[in-house]
C-alpha cells in the first residue's frame, strides 16, 4: 500500500504559478498525495483557483487573513489532517516526480517512532524554468545541532517529515521564529535529519519570492544587517530556550547541554565556555555576537 503524504502549501497572490506547481504535486510517483492549503489573504484569483481544484476533489483549502508565510505554515502544521508523512510546499516551485517517493523511501529505512526530517538542495530556475548558473544554498549534508542553531539550513520547501515530527512540532511552547528553521532544530534535537544529495525541486527565482537565492553582494549585506541590527533581538537563544524547556525530558545529555548553554549564555559565563568547546562556534564573528549578547 502506498504511503499517504499530505502536502502543506501556504498560498498568497499566487495566481501566476500555482496551477503549474499543483500539477507537479499531482504527478508525484509512488505515494498517495493529499494537498492541504491555507490561503494567507490573497487579493488576486488564487482562491478561485483553489476552489476549482477543491471542487475537482484534488485538494482541500481554507482561506484566512494575512499573517505572513511563517505563521501561515505553522497554522497548517497545527491543523493538518492525519497522514503517514507531511511535506512543506511553496506555491511557485516545480517538484520533480520522484521527490516524495525518494523522501519516503529514505525515511522508511529509519526508526519511524522518532522525529524524522528529509531535506535536499534545489535547482534554481528563472520564471520560465530555465536553470540558472547562480550558486544555490551552500549545503551538502545535514547540519549538526550546533551549526543549525547558529544559522538556518535549507528552506522549508525541501522538507518532508514523519508524523512523529509533526506531533513534536505541535508540542513546542516556546518563542516562534522562522517555521522551517524551528522544525529543523526540533528534528535535530529530538530525532534525525536525512539529507538527499540529489536536488528534487526546481526553485523558481522571481521578484516576488518570500526568500530566494541572493547575489554574493546581497548575502554579505544581509549578514551585516542581521549582525548589527537583527529584526528580532536574540531570536536564536529564545528558540533554543523554548526547545530546551519544552523537550528537556526527551533530549540526549549532549543536546541538553548544548541547548541549555545556547539558551542561557547571557546568564552565566560557564555557558559561553561550553559553547566555545564546539568548533562551529570558534569564529570571531560568533564570539563577538556572544560578547555583545546578540545571539
Amino acid at each position: 500500500m502506498q504511503k499517504k503524504v499530505t502536502v502543506l502549501l501556504s498560498s498568497y497572490n499566487g495566481e501566476k504559478y500555482i496551477r503549474e506547481q499543483l500539477q507537479s504535486l499531482y504527478a508525484q510517483e509512488g505515494v498517495d498525495v493529499n494537498i492541504y492549503v491555507r490561503d494567507d489573504g490573497s487579493s488576486d484569483s488564487t482562491v478561485d483557483i483553489l476552489r476549482d481544484e477543491q471542487n475537482n476533489g484534488r485538494l482541500q483549502y481554507y482561506a484566512e487573513k494575512n499573517v505572513g508565510f511563517c505563521k501561515s505554515f505553522w497554522d497548517l502544521i497545527m491543523t493538518a489532517p492525519d497522514s503517514d508523512y507531511y511535506a512543506l510546499c511553496d506555491q511557485d516551485d516545480i517538484w520533480l516526480p520522484d521527490k516524495l517517493e525518494k523522501a519516503v523511501g529514505m525515511m522508511s529505512a529509519e526508526d519511524d517512532s522518532i522525529p524524522l526530517l528529509y531535506t535536499t538542495n534545489v535547482i534554481p530556475v528563472d520564471e520560465n524554468l530555465k536553470e540558472l548558473s547562480v550558486k544555490t544554498f551552500n549545503v551538502d549534508s545535514a547540519f549538526s545541532l550546533a551549526l543549525a542553531l547558529r544559522c538556518p539550513a535549507l528552506p522549508g520547501c525541501t522538507y518532508v517529515f514523519n508524523k512523529a515530527l509533526l506531533i513534536r512540532s505541535r508540542e513546542y511552547k516556546g518563542f516562534f521564529y522562522l517555521h522551517d528553521w524551528l522544525i529543523y532544530i526540533i528534528a535535530l534535537a529530538t530525532g534525525k535529519v536525512l539529507y538527499d544529495p540529489n536536488p528534487r525541486i526546481m526553485y523558481r527565482q522571481h521578484a516576488n519570492n518570500a526568500l530566494g537565492v541572493d547575489s554574493s553582494f546581497e548575502r554579505i549585506k544581509h549578514k551585516l544587517q542581521r549582525f548589527f541590527k537583527p529584526k528580532i533581538p536574540r531570536a536564536k537563544s529564545k528558540v533554543a530556550r523554548g526547545i530546551f524547556e519544552t523537550f528537556e525530558n526527551d533530549l540526549s545529555p549532549e543536546n541538553k547541554r548544548l541547548l541549555e548553554a545556547f539558551a542561557y549564555y547571557d546568564k552565566d559565563f560557564r555557558h559561553i565556555k561550553t559553547l566555545l568547546k564546539y568548533k562551529e562556534y570558534r569564529t570571531a564573528p560568533f564570539v563577538l555576537q556572544l560578547i555583545l549578547k546578540k545571539i
